[in-house]
């Protein structure tokens, strides 16, 4: 084989390991977003939630090191109905959902006594569900 030759396979190597890096990559994304569309539409039917959203490591992009989805569900919803869909999502999905529901009052209640969790969950890293990120923001 010519150098030439020795240099083009050799280069073509990490260009295919690139390329199969990047597709496993997007087809991640794709059951990812998929996941999250399932999740809010479900949500959606659930009378009473104003806002949801996805916090924790899955909203970090880490969701291959967390078992579970992590919720924060706020408003009024019926707890039966939303724990009737969550564990149908659950048994679909094959995952585990950790739900907090919280109404406004209470939201807003734990925010001016500086609630360490529900301040990092809210200042953090998350996926909207349900509602308006700005409109939370003014809770």
């Amino acid at each position: 084989m010519t150098k030439e030759g020795k240099r083009e396979s050799g280069e073509a190597i990490p260009k295919i390991n690139d390329y199969l890096k990047t597709r496993r990559l997007f087809e991640r994304m794709k059951k990812m977003d998929d996941m999250l569309g399932r999740i809010k539409t479900l949500l959606e039917n659930v009378p009473g939630i104003q806002y949801a959203f996805i916090y924790n490591s899955f909203a970090k992009n880490l969701e291959d090191h967390e078992p579970e989805v992590d919720i924060v569900v706020l408003g009024g919803p019926d707890l039966l109905e939303m724990n009737e869909v969550i564990s149908k999502a659950e048994e679909k999905m094959r995952r585990h959902f950790l739900i907090t529901s919280y109404t406004i009052r209470e939201i807003q209640e734990r925010i001016r006594v500086k609630d360490e969790a529900i301040l990092r969950a809210l200042k953090g890293p998350k996926i909207m569900l349900l509602g308006n990120e700005e409109e939370l923001r003014r809770l």
